[in-house]
């Protein structure tokens, strides 16, 4: 018996086109699905490779379809699945259109540049975040140098942050903070 099988399947934008059909045996189409399962971890790769390799039966391959379906429109992502690939191009195309709009703005008020876009920095150059400071830390002065933190001293000289912060704590002079 011999199987059409979706190399690029439906789930993942595939289509009916010819080039995109295999004529496979059962076995073949259920290891196919399970290597695609393996390599995008697709639930519907899945459930048709547990499916057609005969684990489980048709009621269940049912009952997994409608059960991930309804998880998904559970946590608000609902899916015409008939539609699903034009309402992603148009999605696409609008995004497309508002981005467009947003640069020619930008354009237009002297804000974009080809080398930086609108960020402002150089293309694949990510923004730095500042660093958190827990808190607590304070800088601490040691033999006349200022340290950012007990932990940096303590690194400095090879001991515990804990037993800096309980030098720095009994200091009478007043000189271990800043």
């Amino acid at each position: 018996m011999r199987h059409t099988h979706h190399i690029i399947p439906k789930h993942m934008g595939g289509s009916d086109d010819a080039s995109n059909l295999i004529s496979v045996s059962v076995e073949e189409h259920a290891e196919l699905h399970l290597a695609l399962y393996l390599e995008h971890g697709k639930w519907e790769d899945y459930i048709a490779a547990q499916g057609l390799a005969g684990i489980i039966g048709h009621e269940d391959v049912v009952y997994h379809v409608s059960e991930q379906r309804r998880k998904a429109q559970s946590i608000g992502v609902t899916k015409d699945w008939e539609n699903r690939d034009q309402k992603r191009k148009e999605l696409s195309e609008r995004n497309r259109r508002t981005k467009s709009q947003e640069i020619k703005k930008a354009w237009a008020d002297g804000k974009y540049d080809n080398r930086t876009g609108l960020t402002g920095r150089p293309k694949g150059v990510k923004e730095k975040k500042p660093r958190k400071v827990r808190n607590g830390t304070r800088p601490v002065c040691y033999n006349n140098e200022v340290y950012p933190s007990c932990a940096h001293l303590a690194r400095q000289l090879g001991t515990y942050p804990c037993k800096v912060r309980r030098w720095a704590e009994t200091q009478t002079n007043g000189t271990s903070y800043v």
